[in-house]
């Protein structure tokens, strides 16, 4: 089950699955998160989708917290971790109405290994689906490292398909 509100204009998720009791969803900010978000992306580099690995886990970080489109707000920027009870295990970094009015964009999505195999990612990418329907989104795009096979498999199971493949950078976009 997932619910979802609106705090401080920002969407919050309460994130619940019965394969899955520990997990929850936290919407994190640079104030009060920058420690936790830079052990993970130290601890997690490899397995991070979006053009990580040409990137150092400083760069990763800085990335995370404050890239934000240029036709955009900040407001427009979620940053979700994943949390097995209290350790950080994945990040969601999400963005509203980039490249156009009415497309989610999902700029990171990274689990732990165990996490992923284990078969989180997919509750978590149906909370996102949902999400986005609750938003008005049309259309979800997810922007990738072109050599994440088992990633590009993962978007592609869940009905996405290759728009745009650059250098070593692949976007799979889905309508909603």
């Amino acid at each position: 089950m997932i619910k979802t509100y609106i705090r401080s204009s920002s969407i919050m998720k309460e994130f619940s699955h019965p394969t899955f009791p520990t997990i929850h969803i936290q919407l994190l900010n640079k104030q009060d998160h920058t420690e936790m978000i830079q052990q993970f992306v130290s601890e997690n580099h490899a397995h991070l989708t979006n053009n990580a690995v040409a990137l150092t886990a400083a760069e990763v970080l800085n990335e995370l917290l404050d890239f934000v489109p240029s036709q955009n707000s900040t407001r427009d920027k979620n940053l979700y971790g994943i949390f097995d009870n209290q350790k950080l295990i994945g990040l969601i970094d999400w963005i509203t109405n980039t490249p156009t009015e009415g497309t989610a964009l999902i700029r990171e999505f990274t689990l732990e290994p165990s996490y992923f195999e284990a078969g989180l990612a997919l509750p978590l990418y149906h909370a996102l689906e949902q999400m986005a329907h609750e938003t008005d989104a049309e259309k979800i795009t997810v922007a990738l490292e072109a050599s994440k096979a088992n990633m590009i498999a993962f978007w592609q199971e869940q009905g996405f398909e290759k728009e745009v493949e650059q250098a070593n950078t692949i976007s799979l976009t889905k309508n909603i």
